[in-house]
């Protein structure tokens, strides 16, 4: 078989292993983070602004992307995760064609896709997928490969510098914490690019490298920040990036268990622990100067990144170690790469001691062989596959069979009774609610969101944030607010304006229900919500919102603290 047969077969297996993967994941529901950013992409499509009318302490990139993909297949969890679907086999053929090179074997390109890839679809849940880390991992892996390549003219090493840079700032809009990762990236590509480690070689090489590369950083920050100045939000995300997280920290630290983290790498191991192994030969090889420069890149990005999954001590989420994922991958594949190459060019004694002959496995061609390699290191993703289509299908096919829905709420992490609890409550358009909790109500109930600022994340707002809430929501009174289980503890115990929420809603609401393991609603006393009207059921393909279907009058550009009181802002 020829070596682009072999290439071409390799390319096609690799690719449908992740649409399939990827394709049965488009049914999990949304968990909180992804509603609230599929909230907040819809704000902006009815002509919202970012930062004013829904504010939020993230960096724009990612309602942007949930912006394009609600455009362009329907703003429901469907259509974000068939974008992503797009998203992720695009960054699969890029890995395809990218590594082609690297490799002595070219078709292990492959292998890195669905080691990376295919991983993450098999083993993210409901609050792990489309979340950025595994997005932002496509442009961060084409700027590292263009940063480091060879080329034939200085024009086209400008060039693919000028674009590894833009693709970094493409990076660094979705979430600026991973900007050392860049740095670092550049000052390594600096080293390995010179023609020695003269200073004032390195000097050259630094300026032929940085200055384009600079530009293509601007290239895209520059548009972003006049766009957002335009808006009048500049200011905003400039206080989100470099001042809230050190007002946040002096003021109230939030540290996630140590526990937490722990689960995290055992949970990482799993996910990539029969890849890993092969991973082990490259980083053994890494100073050599025939090992290629992308693997000390590979190498660099798994140091910073795990640093920077330290750093932020007050998440120790799952879904932050997808930043691991292709570094991991291209090593691995770069591992099988060289076992690869020494089974089938060494030489073994024979018996008698009379020379050398060859090893029985060069009776193998290699893409045979690297079968060998492949098909064991994927065999948890297989296994964990194999057990969630059998599930997908009894669920949606046989006789017991529950039906779409039934499966979402089997799957979900809390989307099942957020959907029970909530379905009540379901009235496109109807009047604004506030949730303290998971922005999934908003969907399933397609309502607006009362305040422009989220009730997720409460807990790493300053003091200043604490005191305005009463004021902002007595001059919203919303229909109902929500306490999820974990503010429902948490405000009566966090003097002096957890309790002072808590008694405005006392003296003006009754209580729907009171649970432990889920929280508190509360319905406004007076005047009754919604006119008094009954709440009408209605169904979609997210038991939410379907698609095309609004999850709810979009909140206006009035800021909350000067709403009268007894007015609800749109």
């Amino acid at each position: 078989m020829s070596a682009p047969t072999t290439e071409l077969i390799w390319a096609i297996v690799a690719l449908t292993v992740v649409g399939l993967v990827g394709g049965l994941k488009l049914f999990t529901p949304f968990d909180g983070d992804q509603a609230l950013f599929l909230y907040t992409a819809e704000v902006i499509d009815k002509g919202g602004v970012l930062y004013v009318d829904v504010w939020d302490l993230k960096q724009p990139g990612i309602f942007w992307f949930y912006l394009a993909g609600g455009r362009l297949f329907g703003f429901d969890s469907l259509g974000i995760k068939e974008f992503e679907l797009v998203w992720m086999l695009a960054f699969a053929l890029t890995l395809i064609l990218c590594l082609r090179r690297t490799f002595r074997h070219p078709w292990l390109g492959s292998a890195a896709a669905i080691a990376s890839i295919g991983s993450y679809y098999t083993f993210a849940g409901a609050q792990e997928l489309t979340q950025v880390e595994m997005l932002v991992a496509f442009p961060m892996f084409l700027s590292c490969w263009m940063l480091v390549r060879r080329y034939r003219s200085g024009p086209q090493a400008h060039l693919a510098r000028l674009v590894a840079g833009a693709l970094a700032a493409v990076c660094v809009v979705f979430k600026l914490p991973y900007a050392p990762i860049f740095v670092v990236m550049v000052l390594l590509a600096i080293v390995d690019t010179a023609d020695d480690r003269r200073p004032m070689t390195l000097l050259r090489t630094a300026f032929a490298l940085g200055i384009p590369y600079t530009v293509g950083v601007a290239a895209v920050l520059l548009p972003v920040c006049l766009f957002l100045l335009q808006q009048g939000t500049l200011d905003a995300l400039i206080w989100i990036s470099f001042v809230f997280p050190f007002d946040s920290l002096q003021a109230a630290p939030v540290v996630a268990p140590f526990g937490r983290l722990l689960r995290d790498i055992k949970w990482y191991a799993v996910c990539l622990g029969s890849w890993l192994v092969f991973a082990v030969l490259p980083v053994l090889r890494a100073l050599r100067r025939d090992e290629p420069a992308l693997m000390r890149q590979m190498i660099v990005w798994i140091i910073v990144a795990c640093l920077l999954i330290v750093v932020q001590f007050n998440a120790f989420w799952k879904y932050h170690f997808f930043l691991l994922f292709v570094p991991g991958a291209v090593l691995a594949a770069r591992g099988i790469d060289l076992l690869l190459t020494r089974l089938t060019t060494a030489s073994v004694p024979t018996l008698t001691g009379g020379g050398e002959r060859q090893p029985p496995v060069r009776a193998l061609s290699p893409a045979v062989l690297s079968l060998f390699l492949v098909l064991p290191a994927a065999g948890a993703m297989v296994v964990s596959f194999d057990a969630q289509s059998q599930a997908f299908y009894q669920m949606m096919f046989s006789s017991q069979r529950i039906g779409l829905e039934g499966y979402r709420r089997a799957v979900g992490k809390d989307y099942g009774w957020v959907a029970e609890k909530f379905a009540s409550l379901r009235m496109p358009g109807g009047e604004p609610i506030y949730v303290l909790g998971n922005p999934l109500v908003y969907l399933v109930t397609q309502r607006a969101q009362a305040l422009p600022i989220h009730g997720w994340s409460w807990e790493m707002l300053p003091p200043s944030y604490w005191a305005a809430l009463p004021g902002q929501l007595a001059a919203a009174h919303p229909a109902y607010v929500f306490l999820g289980r974990f503010y429902r503890r948490m405000f009566p115990e966090t003097p002096p304006y957890g309790p002072e929420v808590i008694a405005y809603l006392d003296a003006n609401y009754d209580v729907v229900w009171d649970e432990e393991w889920t929280g508190r609603l509360y319905r406004r006393r007076s005047p009754p919500p919604d006119g008094g009207r009954a709440v009408p059921e209605s169904s979609g393909r997210d038991g939410a919102a379907g698609r095309g279907a609004s999850t709810g009058s979009m909140p206006g550009s009035v800021p909350i603290d000067s709403a009268p009181t007894g007015t609800v802002p749109r």
